[in-house]
């Protein structure tokens, strides 16, 4: 019998669901992501792509190692918060700007018109799941 609550579950799905599409999106686009890792300069522009799809991959294989529980939750929470660190990192370098700069179908038009919401989603997302998961497992 589960002692766990629906809310509980309901939760890890959730986080669960984020970290797929993050993967999902790498593993489809991986130039969105590397963009990000060029612009920053976390990498250099020449291995950001394939650093891009590893990261990609890496969050698919924690979250099958979770679901096969194999492994716990927290690398799933460590790789979205390292993803919100390289989209918070844009942001500080004020790369979120609005200014018509781009072509309207470039990838820097793209990626940078909607990482503030998408910044601040991702944020809500891993704060309130996992301050629930991480409430429910001490109780």
């Amino acid at each position: 019998m589960d002692r766990h609550s629906n809310f509980y579950h309901i939760n890890r799905c959730f986080i669960l669901f984020a970290a797929a599409s993050i993967s999902l999106k790498g593993l489809l686009q991986p130039e969105y992501f590397a963009l990000l890792l060029q612009d920053t300069g976390l990498v250099s522009s020449m291995i950001s792509k394939p650093i891009s799809g590893l990261f990609s991959l890496l969050i698919a294989v924690f979250i099958v190692g979770y679901i096969t529980t194999k492994i716990s939750l927290i690398p799933v929470i460590a790789s979205i918060v390292t993803y919100l660190m390289v989209i918070g990192l844009a942001l500080f370098q004020g790369l979120n700007i609005d200014c018509d700069c781009y072509q309207q179908s470039s990838i820097e038009s793209i990626v940078y018109t909607n990482i503030t919401a998408q910044f601040f989603v991702i944020l809500v997302i891993t704060v309130v799941t996992t301050s629930a998961v991480f409430f429910e497992k001490r109780q």
